[in-house]
């Protein structure tokens, strides 16, 4: 495994994982029509600040589609409204 590439680990109640050395909070959302928002933050970072990745993940029958907010993975997204964002 490359050494950029960190392995994530996830407590039992999955609202706080590990990413390498960075400890994160994590929000679900799911909607229960087939799409699912994840999102990944620094603790202490308040759903309406920039700070967040968010992933949409997408099941259409048996194709499962994971799209990033801003079709990127940084960190500077809001939670707040989640849906609303483009995703690609």
């Amino acid at each position: 495994m490359p050494t950029s590439i960190k392995p994530r680990y996830q407590n039992q109640d999955q609202r706080l994982m590990f990413d390498g050395d960075r400890l994160l909070i994590k929000n679900v959302n799911d909607d229960a029509a087939g799409t699912v928002h994840v999102g990944y933050a620094v603790p202490g970072t308040a759903a309406g600040d920039d700070g967040w990745q968010i992933t949409e993940i997408v099941t259409a029958g048996t194709l499962t589609t994971i799209r990033y907010c801003d079709g990127n993975e940084k960190f500077d997204n809001v939670w707040t409204g989640f849906a609303g964002h483009s995703y690609s």
